[in-house]
């Protein structure tokens, strides 16, 4: 944001890979701050959330698998429908998924991937989570009002599913090996 020259900062897209309105947004807040009170906010330090609004929407925080592959970073992939979703039947939303990817052994979240009516909505709460270092199975032990989208309870075999505070949520799709 700040320039090779002190005096002249800049936002918006002409500074940052992540080309959103609301980072544009966050960017002047960081300038205002940065100039008037001697900060040090870096985009950097930021996990930018982003929405495709389509029908349904397409929603996603932090790395993408593409990226983690591309960085050598060993990661383990939760998935979970919405098909068996109770909200998701009801309001005939039942297309979508969500694709949580975390370290490799770890419950700490490095991406994630929501398709889904309302994807952009409740990608915050995962955008949240990584912004203040809160893991997967922290997520898992929140209480979400029944029936909720972000209550995702497949019915999934013990073996390839995680227990995220007590309840099987998300089934565990696959192992990424370090390529």
């Amino acid at each position: 944001m700040q320039s090779s020259n002190p005096d002249i900062y800049a936002i918006g897209d002409c500074s940052s890979k992540h080309q959103f309105t609301h980072m544009a947004g966050t960017q002047a807040q960081m300038v205002v701050e940065n100039a008037n009170f001697k900060g040090d906010r870096r985009v950097s330090e930021l996990v930018v959330p982003r929405c495709t609004y389509t029908i349904p929407e397409v929603a996603g925080t932090g790395s993408s698998e593409a990226e983690l592959v591309e960085q050598g970073v060993e990661y383990d992939t939760f998935t979970a429908s919405l098909e068996h979703n109770d909200r998701a039947i009801l309001e005939g939303g039942d297309v979508g998924f969500c694709k949580i990817l975390v370290k490799k052994g770890t419950s700490q979240i490095l991406g994630a991937t929501i398709v889904a009516e309302t994807a952009g909505d409740f990608i915050s709460e995962i955008t949240l989570s990584m912004q203040a270092g809160v893991g997967l199975d922290t997520i898992g032990r929140v209480i979400h009002p029944y029936p909720c989208l972000l209550y995702t309870s497949d019915a999934a075999d013990e073996e390839d599913s995680v227990d995220l505070g007590g309840r099987r949520i998300i089934k565990k799709k696959k192992k990424n090996i370090k390529r």
